[in-house]
Order: C-alpha cells, then structure tokens, then sequence
C-alpha cells in the first residue's frame, strides 16, 4: 500500500502572511496603536509579503525531504508505533462450600471468557495475591454525622449466602459528612481467622466535569479513616491501620486490612443479628473543613476481589544462542510484547583472580533502550520491536555484543496481550484456569475497560510531524494540544485556551488588556473524551491524568487546568412533506436517528466533527432531508440552541449568550420534534 507521508507543515504564504498579520495587531495593537484594519501601508504589506514568501519556501523544502523514506526518518528520530493496551477488571471470587478456611489465589492465576467471533479466548490475569476470606457483606449503612442519634438506615444491602455481591444503581457517598458502617459475617460453618487479609472492593464511578460545579480547593485534604467494633460494646471503635487503593474512596480500588483478634460481631440498633462491624468516616468532618465536591457515587462494593488485566505472562522462554557477530535479532514467540520484559544473557562470572579464580555461568539482565546511538561498547543494551517481538542487540561499537554460546539469551518474563477484544462485557470471565477446587465460582461485577488496539501507520504518519514540532515541550498552543493527545489515547479533541483559568471561570473571555495582564501564565485546556454518548464529557480521572502529564512538559512556573468543554443543546423541530403516508412511521424514525448522529460533536457532520464554537444553521438539515426517502421537501425548519447547565461564573447574564459568547462551546443532539404532513 503506497503511504503519503503528510506535511509537517500545511500552512502556505498567504496564511503565513495572514498569521503574521494577526501577530501585529495584537503585539503593536494596544501599546503602539496599531489599529485592526491598518495592514501597515504600501511598505508594512511588501514586507510582510517578502517574509511570508521565504518561509514558504523554508516550510516547503521540509515537506519535500520525508517523501522519500518518511518511514524510515521517523523510525531513525525514535518514533515508533505504540503497543496495544491491555483491558482491566476486577474480578470477584467465591469460596466453595466444601471449603472449611479461606484460601489463597495467587498473582497470576488466569480466567477467561469467550469472546463471539474471537479465534481464541480472552484471558485476564490477576495483578497481585488474594486471600480470598470466609466473610460475607451483609450491610452496607449510610449515617449522617450532624444531627443523628442514632442509626438511620438510610441504604442497606443484602446478599444471599455464598454469592458474590450484586451491583446496585449508584448512590453517592459521603455527600453530606456521613459515615459508612459495612456489616460482615461469618459463612455458616466456617471459624474466625484473625490475622488474615480481608479485601473490600469499592466500585466507584468516576465523576464526569460539570461547569456548573466549582472545583474545590479541600478535595486534596479529604482524609477517611477506618475503624471496627472491639470487643463486645457497640459503641467502642479502634483505628484500622488499611492499604488504601481509592485515595480516600475517590476512585474505584481496593481497601485492604488484616482482621484484628478483637474483631468480634456486636448487636447495633435496627438489626436483628449481630454482625462484625467496619466503619469508614472523614476526619474533622463535623467542622465542616473537609468535603467531596463532587461527591463520588458508589455503585457496588464487593469483597474477594482483585484487579485483574488482560494480558498473559510467559516466563524463562529461551531465545537462541548468540553466534558472537554484530546487530543479531532474535524473536519472541509470542507477540506484540507488552512493556515490562526482562531479557538475560548467559555470561562467564568469574570470582577471584582472573587466572585461579571460579568460573561460573550466571544469568544477567539486559537493558532495553531506544536506540543504540548513545550506547558504548560495554554497555548491555538492546532494542525491542514491540509489534513483532524482535529484539535487536549492538555491534560491539554501540552496544555490546552477547558472548557466543547455546541457548544463552532468554528473556526471563514478558507480557502479552491486550487489545480492545478485553474489553469484555459484565459477567463474562467465569471460566477459571488451573481451577482452585476451593474456588467455586468467578466473575467479573464491572465490564473490562481500558483495551486498545496498537497503533497504525496512519495515525504514526498523523502524529510524527506534531511531535517533530513541539520535541516534547509545551510552548505554543499547538504544543499543548498536541501533547494532550499524547497524554492519553483517551482525548480525542484538545483546545489551549491562553490567559484564563477555566476551572474557576469556565465562560470568561479576553476583552481587554487588563484580562490578558491578568491572565498571565494561566493556561486551561479543554479536552473531549472517545465516546459515543451524545454528550462526551472527561472524568476526573481522565483530567489529572491529562494534568500530570502536561506539567511534565510545561516550564516549571505554568499555572495550568483541564478541564472539559461547554454544550450547547441543539433541538430540531421539522414538519416534512411526505411522497406518500406509508412512509410516516419510517420516516420518523430515520430523520430521528438522523439528527442525533449529525449532531454528535466528535463524530457528527458526516464525520469531520463539530468545531469548537461551531452551531449549526437551518441550511445544514435542509440538505439532509434531500437524502431520505420519502420526504418531498421540508414545510418549516426551526433550529434551536439552549445552555442545559448554567456555568457557575455566568454573573447573571443569559446562559445561552454567555455560553455563545466563549466561541468555544460544543453542540450536542436535543429533543427533536417532527411532523409529517402527506403531499397534496
């Protein structure tokens, strides 16, 4: 397939002279000024024209020079194509009735699903031991501080015996200062284990960003401590010392302790049985210093459960042995190979003198690097091919060369796998490999999220040239958005937005020199999540991620916030003139359907995408109708947008205008109401 490599800079003179031309005005505009339609005369013009047209040339030799070999030149700059990422889960596991303690499932052990159309089954390993216990969640009790005397059972959760715990419509804890008491039992027939580790798995849904709601400045001092019922008073509570995984019960993860000796059931107000008794509750929250905003809605907790990625580990495969000449490649024999691998050479160690000294052969790690131009000639390196699972070794210049020998070159561990096939469905891992006869049963409460195919040439041929330009430094405003997307295969739309901080003022604009002055070193930047809903929005998840990854880029002194985009609303309201009424029903359905893929802001207008600030016009439906069978031509035609939340900072002013005013909102579909009317 013949590839043409893109430019690696699209822009032509007369855009340059017209960038330039922007450039004056807002440089010498305010301070010399330069007014906006003064294009500075018969000798501003020629010189801007004179610049304009050598950087033409300059931008044009750069896009003559990778036609070429492009692929070859970005393979020589270390630009190659990213690997597949593997899908993650938790996984729940369930003790067998015949099991008289709990058990141990060591890291590593696999389970899979069978995927429809897939030519092999997707298997998930788990990530770390798990003990899996004989306790049973059985309550699980929301509790006011201020204001409450005594239990209010306001959500409780049961779960049948010996079943894995069911998932629940997501309720959002800790919204109003509360504390969370979990009730646990013991399985019938089984003992007490103190000293053993007991797994709570909190399935927590990432908050989306909301511009009517201001960001806090406590969310960062939000501290939980965890506490259980001793002895035999309900009301006497030790401190649990815990391995916390949720940051605080902000993002799903696992709470994890040792079950104290003194960890006994006690009788609480409004239950009939008594239950062992774990509490969670914020510090210093009756002073009010210390909040979720927003709060993080829970939709399951589950215990015995692990995290588990979509990827298989393969140990002590021996690649070849070395025949001592330069530049040899071995392969792996399972591909693409995931980051993390260990390669071993085997080399003569001796210990002594050189000459009476004990010889022995060991095994000694190797470490991979980019390429080999800053290698030395003692140096153990080698480069790895993660698509087709070659390993590359040096030429004794740059890079050592292995010693020769027989099956001396292994690579110790690797990993592969990955891919958006384990983005598995709920309930779709049950089939446990090298089955634990302790084990009765496995699943998977949440669907697998995170898979992602490797990357193609395409996107390579896309991404090489913006990485050309910024070389990893966020200066422009093309850097950052360019940088933004290589945060995360995540955002698939980014816009810098200069001088204003939008996580405090998500609809402020640039009026005056006083706001720019103002603004200085503030930077924000929208992104748009890969989603199908109608109306993407980033997790917060998604936007520290994006955060921490940028500042990694940005001068030390950058002020930066992530934030997500403003929507507008579109509604269509359409009376058609129908060829024939047997049409009606369809009709209505399609145009429905029609409408709301148009207006997706990512993959909407025929796939380009809705521009940031870009609303759409009557005209743009007109031409749609043209395409649906049965409709003669459309009698009325209204489009309408309105603000669905009213940013925090709008000050009184419409919240349509003031969102309009930004220029840089995004649609999304609304309600659609559509008539038909038949052809007379």
């Amino acid at each position: 397939m013949l590839i043409r490599p893109p430019s690696i800079d699209s822009r032509t003179p007369a855009e340059i002279a017209e960038q330039t031309h922007q450039l004056l005005i807002h440089y010498l505009g305010s301070k010399y000024g330069w007014s906006t339609g003064h294009d500075g005369g018969e000798a501003g013009r020629a010189l801007v024209g004179v610049f304009a047209h050598y950087c033409g040339l300059v931008v044009d030799r750069i896009n003559r020079a990778p036609e070429k070999n492009f692929l070859a030149f970005l393979d020589l700059l270390g630009n190659v194509l990213t690997p597949p990422q593997p899908a993650k889960v938790p996984l729940s596991f369930a003790l067998d009735d015949a099991a008289p303690l709990g058990c141990a499932v060591v890291g590593g052990t696999q389970v899979q699903a069978e995927v429809d159309g897939g030519d092999e089954p997707v298997v998930f390993e788990t990530a770390r031991d798990l003990w899996v216990s004989n306790f049973e969640l059985q309550a699980l009790v929301r509790v006011p501080v201020v204001g409450a005397t005594e239990l209010d059972v306001t959500w409780l959760i049961r779960h049948p015996a010996r079943t894995i715990n069911r998932m629940g419509p997501p309720e959002r804890i800790f919204d109003q200062f509360e504390t969370i008491y979990f009730g646990l039992q013991l399985t019938e027939g089984r003992p007490f284990e103190p000293r053993r580790p007991l797994t709570v798995h909190f399935f927590i849904d990432d908050a989306t960003y909301e511009s009517s709601v201001r960001r806090a400045e406590t969310s960062s001092q939000v501290r939980v401590t965890w506490e259980y019922s001793a002895g035999t008073q309900p009301e006497k509570w030790n401190t649990l010392v815990v391995e916390d995984d949720t940051q605080g019960l902000t993002q799903a993860g696992v709470i994890e302790l040792l079950v104290p000796e003194d960890f006994v059931p006690v009788q609480r107000r409004n239950f009939q049985r008594k239950m062992h008794w774990l509490r969670a509750r914020l510090v210093d929250a009756t002073q009010g210093n210390c909040i979720y905003e927003p709060a993080p809605p829970l939709s399951g907790v589950a215990l015995n459960t692990v995290s588990a990625q979509n990827a298989v580990t393969v140990r002590k495969e021996v690649l070849g042995g070395s025949d001592g000449n330069s530049d040899q490649v071995f392969t792996a024999f399972r591909k693409p190979l995931l980051p993390g691998q260990q390669v071993e050479v085997q080399e003569l160690q001796v210990a002594g003198s050189s000459t009476g000294g004990i010889r022995s052969e060991t095994w000694v790690p190797w470490t991979e690097v980019s390429d080999f131009y800053a290698s030395k000639p003692s140096d153990r390196h080698y480069v790895v091919n993660r698509q087709t699972g070659e390993l590359r070794f040096g030429d004794g210049v740059r890079g050592k060369i292995p010693p020769p020998g027989v099956r001396n070159l292994r690579l110790a561990a690797y990993r592969t796998g990955g891919g958006v096939i384990g983005n598995v469905p709920v309930g779709a891992l049950q089939t446990l490999l090298a089955a634990n006869r302790l084990v009765a049963k496995v699943s998977n409460l949440a669907a697998a999220q995170g898979g992602a195919d490797s990357e193609t040439d395409t996107s390579l041929l896309e991404r090489a040239p913006r990485v050309l330009r910024h070389r990893g430094r966020a200066v422009t405003d093309e850097d950052i958005e360019d940088l933004t997307k290589l945060a995360s295969a995540d955002v698939a739309r980014a816009l810098c937005v200069p001088l204003i901080d939008l996580a405090q003022n998500p609809s402020k604009v640039i009026a005056t020199t006083e706001d720019e002055l103002a603004g200085a070193g503030l930077t924000s930047v929208i992104i748009v999540p890969r989603s199908k809903a109608e109306k993407p929005l980033p997790s917060q998840a998604l936007l520290h991620q994006v955060r921490d990854k940028l500042l990694q880029h940005c001068p030390a002194t950058a002020m930066l916030s992530v934030v997500g985009p403003l929507y507008l609303r579109v509604d269509v309201k359409v009376e058609v003139v129908l060829t024939a009424m047997r049409f009606e029903e369809r009709v209505t359905r399609q145009l429905r359907a029609l409408f709301r893929s148009y207006l997706h802001p990512l993959t909407g207008r025929d796939g380009l995408g809705w521009p940031f600030g870009r609303a759409p016009q009557a005209s743009d439906f007109q031409r749609l109708l043209t395409n649906v069978e049965g409709v003669h031509h459309a009698s009325s035609l209204t489009v309408t947008a309105w603000a669905e939340e009213t940013p925090f900072d709008y000050n009184g002013t419409e919240p349509l205008t003031c969102i309009q005013n930004t220029g840089r909102f995004l649609i999304c579909s609304g309600r659609h109401d559509i008539g038909v009317t038949p052809l007379t």
